[in-house]
């Protein structure tokens, strides 16, 4: 059997949760698995009709002693949470432990990226101190003892998280927890701070970022860059346009 056949199969499929198994078994099997498959599960996920055909699937697997790859629960958490799902998201996460899965670092980003929409969201800032924050801190402690380690990518979800709250000092803490860790930012991590600096309004502090992100040539990415600018320019220039 070949990826297309799988997709093709999956896609034809008149019983999903029929198409559901057969992505389930393939998700630990390098040579079936693919990006396509991957986004038509979302896709078919996210109608809103199939998830207890899919959780069917999960336990008829785990019953024919299956082995579950992460795929499985990355692709239900991602649905969730493009349907603003949060809580199920959350507990598609807390389940996987039961289907013999343990999280990688792309299914812990995944699980953050879930919280830090939930900042969007949240409207009381009692609440995103008490329950939001603390969830994330809980995830991000797990990953950390599990022995993930995290990527530029977790800690740009962090702290994108924080100041969309304007949460200056804890955003600060985690970017040092991170450059202490021996990770480099990158040009997200820069461009969320000086955004979020525009919005304060302290636009002397987000040139000093901006200024120090263009000299430290080796955090920015170069496939940014076009003819005329280079794509750090634009970067910082687009953020450095606020008023």
């Amino acid at each position: 059997m070949r990826r297309h056949v799988v997709f093709s199969t999956i896609k034809s499929s008149l019983t999903p949760k029929l198409g559901f198994i057969l992505f389930i078994w393939t998700t630990t099997k390098d040579s079936l698995r693919s990006r396509n498959v991957h986004n038509l599960i979302i896709d078919k996920l996210k109608e809103g009709t199939f998830f207890d055909s899919y959780w069917e699937a999960l336990e008829q697997a785990k019953y024919s002693n299956y082995l579950i790859g992460l795929d499985a629960f990355l692709v239900l958490i991602t649905a969730y949470d493009k349907l603003g799902l949060t809580e199920m998201a959350l507990r598609s996460f807390g389940k996987m432990w039961e289907f013999d899965c343990k999280p990688d670092l792309l299914t812990y980003n995944a699980v953050l990226n879930v919280l830090r929409h939930e900042h969007v969201c949240m409207v009381d800032v009692t609440v995103y101190n008490q329950s939001v924050c603390m969830l994330t801190l809980a995830v991000y402690t797990q990953m950390m003892k599990s022995g993930v380690k995290a990527n530029v990518v977790t800690y740009n979800i962090l702290i994108d998280g924080l100041l969309k709250h304007d949460d200056f000092q804890s955003a600060n803490n985690m970017y040092d927890l991170m450059t202490n860790n021996g990770i480099s930012p990158d040009k997200f991590t820069y461009t969320n701070i000086i955004s979020s600096l525009c919005r304060a309004k302290d636009l002397e502090c987000a040139l000093r970022n901006a200024c120090f992100g263009l000299e430290n040539k080796q955090a920015l990415s170069p496939r940014a860059q076009g003819p005329g600018l280079d794509g750090d320019q634009r970067d910082y220039n687009s953020k450095l346009s606020c008023n």
